[in-house]
């Protein structure tokens, strides 16, 4: 069987080689399982806008994401990178 998963070190080349997979692209694959209105072309800020208000939250708060995820869902952050510094704020 060939395994198909990627590891991925350095910063940012994937992204150069047009290899989508971004954070954002990470990220709405891991809440599609459990959010099933999202749309295909939908944008991570589109998703995220007044989530604190939607039913997906509770949905959200009791899936297999791990609380970095939820963390970077919940604030404005879209990169790994961006991780200390929405921690520090």
């Amino acid at each position: 069987m060939l395994n198909r998963h990627i590891l991925v070190l350095g910063n940012g080349f994937d992204l150069q080689a047009q290899v989508p997979t971004s954070f954002e692209k990470f990220l709405l694959n891991q809440i599609k399982p459990y959010i099933h209105t999202l749309k295909p072309d939908e944008k991570l800020e589109d998703f995220r806008k007044n989530l604190i208000d939607k039913p997906e939250l509770n949905i959200l708060l009791n899936s297999q994401l791990t609380f970095w995820e939820f963390f970077l869902l919940l604030t404005n952050k879209t990169n790994w990178r961006d991780l200390e510094g929405a921690m520090r704020e």
